[in-house]
């Protein structure tokens, strides 16, 4: 919206938690974030409800009302609520419900004729409102319904990129640090630079980039195959290369002690 409505159009954006993209980013993050946009000319207001909607008297909306009495003036509004699972058919249809279908390993609803994946499904506390967890579950149901008897569909972790115009963010796993991680964190303000990653028993299972993001498939690739990178802790902060490296000869070395035992 403000780069297509040029320096007329004023954008403010509404934000419950007290964070930006308080899902994927620590407080770190999601400063840096924020003061990338507002110097790009946006407004942010954290930590707010709307409550409600007023108008001119003519149908069209003049100002937004917060939960706590502020109005803000508005001409146009625009709401992101994210996705609210349409289990309405299937509740229709007598299958076990709570905040959506439920579902099986197998995507099997409570009736064994009937399946269902996607928006619409919950999968123990899961609900889904991005597309790889689906393309997952795709895989899983295409097996069972070919007659196969493919693993159940499990969690797994995934990776969010921002996909904002000029702005470089890569994130997986936890968004806060637990007592067991171990923190390793690196920031450059003047660069707009951070990173920060969380190991646990010399795995990583979190990581945040800003600014600098070249690194983040790679880490998440460490992740997923719960690679023990105690040998190049000291090297993560620094990116793939010279880690890999360590790694390398870490696991020539460990070959070499084997055989000659």
């Amino acid at each position: 919206l403000r780069k297509r409505g040029g320096p007329a159009l004023r954008v403010s954006l509404l934000q419950r938690s007290e964070r930006l993209m308080n899902r994927q980013l620590d407080t770190t993050a999601a400063k840096l974030l924020e003061t990338t946009l507002q110097e790009r000319g946006m407004t942010f207001y954290t930590g707010v409800t709307l409550t409600g909607l007023q108008d001119d008297g003519q149908g069209q909306v003049c100002a937004v009302t917060l939960a706590n009495g502020r109005q803000l003036p508005a001409d146009h509004v625009i709401m992101a609520a994210g996705v609210c699972p349409n289990s309405a058919l299937g509740q229709q249809a007598g299958l076990a419900c709570e905040r959506a279908i439920l579902v099986d390993g197998h995507l099997t609803t409570s009736d064994p004729h009937i399946f269902a994946l996607g928006e619409c499904c919950q999968f123990e506390q899961h609900t889904y409102g991005l597309v790889e967890p689906i393309w997952r579950q795709v895989e899983v149901l295409a097996a069972v319904l070919c007659g196969e008897t493919p693993a159940h569909y499990a969690e797994a972790p995934t990776a969010t990129k921002l996909k904002v115009s000029g702005v470089q963010l890569y994130a997986f796993g936890p968004t806060e640090a637990e007592p067991h991680h171990d923190t390793l964190h690196y920031l450059d303000p003047e660069n707009g630079d951070y990173c920060r990653l969380l190991m646990h028993q010399g795995r990583l299972e979190g990581a945040i980039l800003y600014g600098d993001t070249r690194h983040g498939p790679w880490y998440f690739e460490q992740a997923l195959a719960a690679t023990d990178l105690t040998a190049c802790r000291h090297l993560l902060l620094f990116g793939a290369a010279d880690a890999q490296a360590v790694l390398a000869s870490h696991a020539s070395s460990s070959f070499s002690h084997r055989e000659a035992a």
